[in-house]
């Protein structure tokens, strides 16, 4: 036996040990030996080895720990009885625990409890609130007006500010085999100067969204809006009388829709249907009205390549008002191509026709116009990119009092350039330029209108982001008259 094995093996008073262990020991010290029996063992204390393996080595039925009471026996010392004592008390070593030592167990202070409970409290926030938004918007602007004959009869102009807050609250949980993510939207307005008004819209939004099989996704989508906001498909920002106090509209909707393939398919299907109840409220009951409207729309996809798919889109809906003259249905019908001519150069195009149907009419009880949209955006370099947007259909008024005329029709064509640059990983702008028509079928009146944009945001860090807007709007109407409009803002947007 080597003298380092025999060292580690006879060295201290190890009274009690186990015989799986010892064995495993031997073994490893003295690999080339041949195995020995357990009853082969015997056992050296302070180089004294003794011969009575059988006697002195008893086996406990219990746990099979080896009492080896004849070494102790020859040991009359007093500390080797106490050790004994000491060690026959100890559990097995695959069931003993390091002790801690007192020293280091320590309660946390008051102001780290404080600590530690803010931090908790603000990562609750983060999940359920994950950014505000705030802004504050001001504008001047003169409107004038004109007989038919074009003489001149008067002149207005005006000057408005609003502050306004939007935390944005969110909510995910998985709910057996559906996925629910709810949106719930809070703004509050102040206005100043000309009004003192105060206005709060409300967006909630639920989202139950379930797997079915791969690329297959069902989504169930109700939702509520309450908002003063007069929203329209305008593409001019219209801010002047995109908000008033007096302007209340709420609708109750609930989505359905069904995606079949993901953007790895050649083919892919998207359907949805609608439902929904909207009532606007304006304080004057020759104004109000009431609507119903339900629908259903689709786009189709077919990537013939990476960098070629065709698209066919559809949709038609039928609109009840509590006002029978104003009862229609629209039907709508595209089709065209995704193109990318390479990395930086993408395209889409879409032409069809849009069909509305009156139940009542003054004039034509139908319309059938060809519409189109398109857009393309050019990646000059790394961090400059190019943009374009070209579009036409029917034109819903922003006032929103008048959502569909009995005898006119309003048909707008739009077109926009936009040019992007970043010019650090903290700072980009935007410069849009937008051309608009607008033709009242039915009356001869035609308006043409025409915005400059730019715009400059700052990242101040991942989380926080400052952006200030200008607005410079020109609009002209042959039997209107002319109206300019300045507006700026600032906006900051916060991720918590």
């Amino acid at each position: 036996m080597s003298g380092k094995c025999r060292q580690q093996i006879t060295t201290g008073p190890v009274l009690r040990v186990n015989r799986k262990a010892l064995t495993v020991a031997i073994a490893l010290c003295l690999p080339s030996l041949p195995a020995l029996a357990d009853n082969q063992i015997r056992l050296a204390l302070d180089d004294v080895i003794t011969n009575r393996a059988e006697e002195a080595a008893t086996t406990s039925s219990s746990d099979e720990r080896i009492a080896v009471h004849g070494l102790i026996q020859s040991h009359p010392d007093p500390l080797m009885a106490q050790l004994e004592k000491r060690y026959q008390a100890l559990p097995p070593f695959t069931e003993t625990t390091e002790e801690t030592p007192e020293q280091y167990i320590a309660e946390a202070s008051v102001r780290e409890t404080l600590t530690n409970q803010v931090k908790e409290l603000t990562n609750d926030v983060s999940r359920f609130m994950p950014r505000i938004r705030s802004s504050i918007h001001y504008e001047d602007g003169s409107s004038s007006t004109v007989s038919p004959q074009g003489t001149p009869t008067g002149s207005n102009s005006y000057t408005n500010a609003v502050a306004s807050v939007n935390p944005t609250f969110e909510y995910q949980q998985p709910i057996s085999n559906w996925r629910l993510k709810a949106i719930y939207d809070y703004e509050r307005k102040q206005y100043f100067i000309d009004s003192t008004e105060a206005t709060s819209n409300h967006n909630a939004n639920l989202n139950f969204t379930r797997k079915l099989r791969r690329g297959n996704e069902l989504t169930v989508n109700p939702r509520i809006i309450r908002t003063h906001d007069r929203t329209s498909n305008d593409p001019i920002d219209e801010s002047r009388d995109t908000t008033e106090a007096d302007f209340l509209h709420t609708t109750y909707a609930l989505n359905l829709a069904y995606k079949q393939g993901t953007l790895k398919d050649r083919s892919r299907l998207q359907l949805n249907s609608f439902n929904e109840r909207s009532v606007l409220d304006v304080s004057d009951p020759v104004r109000d009205w009431k609507l119903t409207r339900h629908g259903v729309n689709a786009k189709y996809t077919y990537q013939f390549r990476r960098q070629l798919g065709a698209v066919g889109e559809f949709e038609y809906y039928d609109a009840d008002y509590d006002q029978d003259a104003r009862d229609n249905q629209n039907l709508r019908y595209l089709a065209g191509m995704d193109v990318m001519f390479s990395r930086k150069l993408r395209t889409q195009f879409r032409f069809g026709f849009e069909e509305r149907t009156f139940d009542q009419a003054l004039n034509d009880d139908s319309i059938r116009i060809p519409v189109w949209e398109g857009s393309a955006d050019w990646a000059i370099r790394r961090r400059t990119s190019l943009g374009m947007e070209i579009n036409r259909s029917f034109y819903e008024l922003s006032s929103g009092l008048d959502p569909i005329d009995t005898d006119l029709y309003n048909v707008q064509d739009w077109i926009a350039a936009r040019w992007n640059e970043r010019w650090s990983d903290r700072l980009s702008t935007e410069i849009a330029i937008v051309h608009r028509k607008l033709d009242q079928r039915g009356s001869g009146i035609e308006n043409t209108a025409h915005q400059l944009m730019l715009s400059a945001t700052y990242s101040v860090s991942n989380k926080l982001k400052l952006s200030f807007d200008t607005n410079i709007t020109r609009e002209r109407e042959n039997f209107g008259g002319d109206f300019s409009d300045n507006s700026f803002t600032l906006r900051t947007d916060y991720a918590l």
